[in-house]
């Protein structure tokens, strides 16, 4: 079918421009099925030809179209398998097509079919970006972000100027429309990322942006968020000396916005930009000039930032960010910032009390958790010492304020990162075997008050859902048992790509809602944690010790090889790449120890050795566990062999 497309409807003098679009788009649709191998190669290098014909300047709209649909297909599979350096300009004739500059295959032996078009396909997408409408301006700028990020080489380096200025004028001219303007900034992107174009690109914008976000308030809002957005674009690449430029030339004027604007927009953006710098910063922030001259020291300017956006006086919109900030400066800055710790947590308990947005209460808890992985004991007698008023005028302890949002709101966590040093948090509060642990009463599970099928009218009815009461510690050990049979339930055959993607997806900071409906598996981000077989017994975790697994065993009922339990988990674990998404702030990056963790194995052997420490304690918490947690952890204690032998 390609190949007539290709000798019918792509040939000849006099082609019917709707025809023609069609077919380009049919050959978008059928080439990833088809064209791979190297004996694809003179079919892929027709299309390329046929399609680079296409965006030329003075063809149809219909063809312009569907060419530009093809490329964006076709530039992809070019570079798949490709040597790096395969952009270079090999010499070669001219194809039959008719397009120069384009060599048929056999003048350049291993190479891809892209090589010696970039310069003229570069030429083509340049003018249609000044000479499209409206309706095509998207497809003109998805495919030069594609063809951006295939060209190995760089070889737009020597287009910058060209490629770059009208790219520039289409973002400033669409800052509000959602599609052209997300659009124009993954190009500005991938050219930022293209080798020899970082540092012009940067010396060309920055003067604008610092002009335009250090007078925000004579700005459109959407223009100085999408600014800050193009900051943090240059800032992808995570080049030291382009930070460094980015502060030196807008560092005053983001400063400035942070400490006195009140739109939510600029703030969320300004705290979103301030988080970039201090990752790429790192120890050079120390020594960077301050902004603006004869003001504070760069990290007393982001701490006084800090201390401002935790304020009182500030809206949950406006300061939504603040957790990752704060989290951020525990990541980089720690040793640094524990003059000003006391006065940050005492701020970070009073807006977690006060807070009901959860992107807010889950950055604020974050910071707690980080604090409690650095030094859980001293955090939980800090707080425990310390008050905080809450919403309805009562005056409680802090330690008494902050655990029920935490263990509320920790399955609301999501991402591998977050799930990770939330739940890690958690195991070591409860190892601190701290007093209050068992003195604060929370929320248990809920109690089924009707017959039949509750509904949210027949709640409602009744004066709403009812809740067990129980301690703190007993809390700890629900949230936990749920966290382990989401991994256990993920591990399973068919579901391991819930969970089970590449360690370096620690980008991703999606907090997208789920449905309450379906299984806890599904309930956990995309993202991914890694995981291990969940029928596991303590000796696959150097817990050989006899007493453990009996008193495991005894404590949830499993003695007998009738209450064994086989989830069919597996040790095989999914993979899957991607790349171009947010990342978390306070994590380090792949190598975090947290991103490595194996939460899974964790999380049991936390388990095993509590049926040995607090066999009265991990009792008691079965006794209040639903029956997915229950035999999540039944499953820790159930032998490798007997699971085997069932």
């Amino acid at each position: 079918l390609l190949q007539n497309i290709l000798e019918t409807d792509l040939q000849g003098a006099e082609l019917n421009p709707f025809l023609t679009g069609r077919a380009l788009w049919l050959a978008s649709k059928l080439a990833p099925g088809f064209l791979t191998g190297q004996d694809a190669a003179p079919v892929m290098q027709a299309f390329l030809t046929a399609a680079l014909r296409g965006v030329q300047p003075d063809t149809p709209g219909p063809v312009r179209v569907g060419a530009l649909r093809l490329l964006a297909c076709l530039v992809p599979l070019c570079m798949r398998g490709a040597p790096a350096g395969s952009n270079g300009h090999a010499g070669g004739s001219n194809s039959a097509a008719g397009v120069s500059g384009v060599p048929s295959p056999a003048a350049a032996p291993g190479c891809s079919p892209l090589t010696a078009v970039l310069p003229k396909l570069y030429e083509a997408l340049i003018v249609l970006l000044a000479d499209t409408n409206e309706e095509s301006l998207h497809l003109v700028l998805e495919t030069l972000t594609v063809v951006l990020k295939a060209d190995r080489d760089a070889v737009v380096a020597s287009y910058l100027p060209q490629v770059a200025l009208p790219v520039l004028q289409v973002w400033s001219t669409n800052v509000t429309d959602p599609v052209v303007g997300e659009d124009a900034l993954e190009v500005l992107g991938a050219l930022a990322a293209a080798r020899g174009c970082l540092e012009p690109l940067a010396q060309h914008v920055l003067p604008t942006l610092a002009q335009v976000v250090g007078s925000p308030g004579t700005q459109p809002s959407m223009l100085v968020e999408s600014c800050l957005d193009l900051m943090r674009t240059l800032l992808g690449p995570r080049r030291r000396d382009v930070a460094a430029a980015v502060w030196s030339g807008c560092g005053a004027q983001l400063l400035s916005l942070l400490m006195y604007s009140t739109d939510p927009g600029m703030l969320q953006g300004g705290v979103e930009l301030l988080c970039e710098l201090l990752l790429v910063a790192g120890e050079e922030l120390l020594v960077w000039a301050p902004q603006p001259a004869g003001g504070p020291a760069p990290l007393e300017a982001v701490l006084g930032v800090a201390h401002r956006l935790l304020s009182p006086g500030l809206s949950e919109s406006q300061c939504v960010f603040v957790g990752g900030l704060v989290l951020e400066l525990l990541q980089q800055h720690a040793p640094r910032v524990g003059h000003a710790l006391p006065q940050l947590l005492d701020a970070v308990v009073a807006k977690l009390a006060a807070s009901n947005m959860m992107p807010l209460a889950n950055g604020l808890l974050l910071v707690i958790a980080k604090l409690a992985l650095t030094d859980a004991p001293q955090l939980l007698q800090v707080l425990s010492g310390k008050t905080v008023p809450l919403p309805d005028g009562r005056t409680v302890a802090a330690l008494e304020a902050v655990l029920p949002i935490w263990l509320e709101r920790a399955r609301d966590m999501h991402g591998r990162f977050r799930i990770a040093l939330c739940s890690t948090a958690l195991c070591a509060v409860l190892e601190t075997r701290h007093p209050c642990l068992g003195e604060i009463k929370v929320k248990g599970r809920a109690l089924d008050s009707s017959s039949g099928v509750s509904t949210r009218s027949r709640v409602a009815a009744t004066g709403g859902a009812k809740h067990s009461e129980v301690s703190a510690g007993i809390k700890i050990l629900m949230v936990l048992a749920d966290q382990l049979a989401d991994l256990q339930e993920a591990d399973a055959p068919g579901r391991r790509t819930l969970l089970g993607l590449d360690p370096t997806l620690y980008y991703n900071d999606s907090d997208d809602d789920y449905d309450d409906g379906k299984d806890a598996a599904e309930d956990v981000d995309a993202d991914g944690l890694h995981v291990r077989g969940a029928a596991m017994s303590p000796d696959q975790h150097a817990q050989s010790d006899a007493a453990a697994l009996s008193a495991g065993a005894d404590l949830f009922g499993v003695g007998t090889m009738d209450n064994c339990v086989d989830d069919g988990s597996s040790d095989v674990v999914g993979s899957c790449s991607g790349a171009g998404l947010s990342r978390v702030p306070g994590c380090s990056g792949p190598d975090d120890p947290l991103v490595l963790l194996d939460l899974c194995a964790h999380l049991s052997q936390f388990f095993v050795g509590l049926s040995t420490s607090e066999p009265q304690l991990l009792m008691a918490a079965g006794e209040q566990m639903t029956r997915r947690q229950t035999k999540a952890v039944q499953a820790l204690f159930v032998p490798q062999k007997s699971v085997q032998q069932k």
